[in-house]
């Protein structure tokens, strides 16, 4: 659902009940619904028309609750279904179905995903770059010269600095906008 259907329209898109009052939102249509008499409910829906229907489909472009609509015959039918799938989007609209266990997006668990992912990444790195001479003969990684410089050997020292690019986007990406 991209918007909100319960949301007020616009001004120019009210419904305008025959006994004179007007309908900004599905709260108020229910209002109405429940408490209009039968001859106003049926000047708007009867066999010819159903004006609610319409309104419902064409305005607040909900075809489930339209299609609803477009059965019922009584009002008290009409308030019915009204107030179902006023229930309905409210549930959606509060508990958002997510896609992801509650206990993994809590923060702290969060924070320590993140320390261990920069830790492996920083032993992962000391390991394929090495840290000097004696670094060539363990790992094969690194490359040490008389002057004791340390040089990437290939692949293995640019998936290294591959990976910490990565940690360290994502750690940026998930950062809490209060922190950032």
């Amino acid at each position: 659902m991209n918007r909100n259907i319960l949301a007020d329209t616009h001004s120019s898109k009210y419904f305008w009940v025959v006994d004179g009052t007007t309908l900004k939102n599905l709260h108020e249509l229910l209002q109405a619904l429940e408490t209009m008499d039968e001859r106003t409910f049926s000047h708007h829906v009867n066999k010819n028309k159903n004006d609610f229907h319409n309104w419902v489909k064409d305005v607040h472009k909900d075809r489930k609750l339209a299609k609803l609509l477009s059965t019922v015959v009584d009002r008290k039918s009409a308030a019915a279904v009204v107030k179902n799938r006023i229930g309905e989007v409210q549930k959606l609209v509060v508990q958002p179905k997510v896609p992801f266990p509650a206990a993994s997006l809590q923060p702290t668990s969060t924070r320590k995903y993140e320390l261990l992912v920069v830790m492996a990444a920083v032993v992962m790195i000391l390991s394929l770059i090495g840290l000097g001479s004696e670094a060539v003969q363990i790992t094969g990684a690194a490359v040490g010269s008389q002057s004791e410089e340390i040089q990437f050997l290939g692949f293995g020292g640019i998936f290294a600095v591959v990976v910490l690019l990565f940690v360290v986007l994502h750690t940026i990406a998930k950062k809490p906008k209060k922190e950032q």
